[in-house]
């Protein structure tokens, strides 16, 4: 037998094992009735939201898309740039017209010659939408930081 083992039951249990169980380790709380858990996305991982292309030549509006709240991206690039004229987008929440008026974001790049990441900062969570203007065949990328 154990040195300071007592019986419990039919089994014998050391002190160590009986101190173990004391210390109030039980299973978690379970959530709030009518609570929902987000999967587990590891912070700090940039997760694409929407994929965007267009074929240039006027300014195109892409398909609406949406964000979650939060710290958010725009990457793209440009094929076939040639340094004229600049590229530029502007983002705009979905159903509003594209005015500057009512633009949540918006940047420009010349010469857009490589992948360009352009920060947006805080964004709300809800649907927008892009207008983006280029000569040439271009594609994106918005992601949103988890």
């Amino acid at each position: 037998m154990f040195r300071g083992a007592r019986r419990r039951g039919a089994l014998l249990v050391p002190p160590l094992l009986l101190a173990l169980g004391a210390c109030g380790s039980g299973p978690a709380p379970a959530p709030a009735p009518g609570a929902t858990t987000a999967p587990a996305v590891p912070r700090g991982e940039w997760t694409t939201v929407a994929t965007l292309s267009g074929v240039g030549g006027t300014a195109q509006d892409t398909a609406p898309f949406s964000v979650h709240g939060g710290q958010v991206r725009f990457v793209y690039s440009v094929k076939w740039y040639d340094s004229e004229p600049p590229v530029l987008w502007t983002m705009y929440r979905k159903g509003e017209p594209a005015n500057p008026a009512n633009a949540v974001a918006h940047n420009s790049c010349s010469p857009c010659d490589r992948e360009k990441t352009d920060d947006l900062g805080q964004v709300p969570a809800g649907d927008y939408y892009l207008q983006m203007t280029a000569l040439h065949i271009w594609v994106g990328w918005v992601e949103e930081l988890r």
